[in-house]
Order: C-alpha cells, then sequence, then structure tokens
C-alpha cells in the first residue's frame, strides 16, 4: 500500500526481478516509465479504480497530481 500525499512524487527506481502491478484506489497519479534503450517515455494518468503494469526493467516514477491524498496498492510477481 503506498500513501502519496499531494502533489508528491515517487523517486525514480526499477525493478529487475518481477513486473509491478499498480492500482489507484483514491486520487489521480500520473505514471511515468522509460526504457534504458532509448525509446519514448510512456504517460498514463489513473484516477481510482484503474491500473497500469511496469514491466520489468523500466525505469519508473509516480506522481500525485491532485491536491488531496492518494492511495495505491502495488504488487510484484516474481521470476
Amino acid at each position: 500500500m503506498l500513501n502519496p500525499g499531494p502533489c508528491s512524487m515517487l523517486p525514480s527506481h526499477l525493478h529487475l526481478r518481477g513486473a509491478n502491478y499498480v492500482v489507484a484506489i483514491l486520487g489521480t497519479i500520473q505514471t511515468y516509465k522509460s526504457n534504458k534503450n532509448g525509446a519514448r517515455t510512456v504517460q498514463n494518468t489513473l484516477h481510482a479504480g484503474e491500473m497500469t503494469i511496469f514491466p520489468i526493467g523500466p525505469i519508473r516514477t509516480m506522481m500525485n497530481i491532485g491536491c488531496e491524498n492518494a492511495q495505491l496498492i502495488s504488487a510484484l510477481n516474481s521470476d
């Protein structure tokens, strides 16, 4: 469970051993993922009830673009 505050941003990071499934429970979240091979950065906006999948490897970050607290469920699979 992640609880990003208003206008907060998670640090950029990556997961090398599992895909990351993220579901928005509250708030509006902007997600970003970019591959190391120079491919374009992919942006998604998640509203409550929506989800995204970050595959193994890309650098990713998320930002609460709302003025209220957000809530996310984040789960990783394993290799």
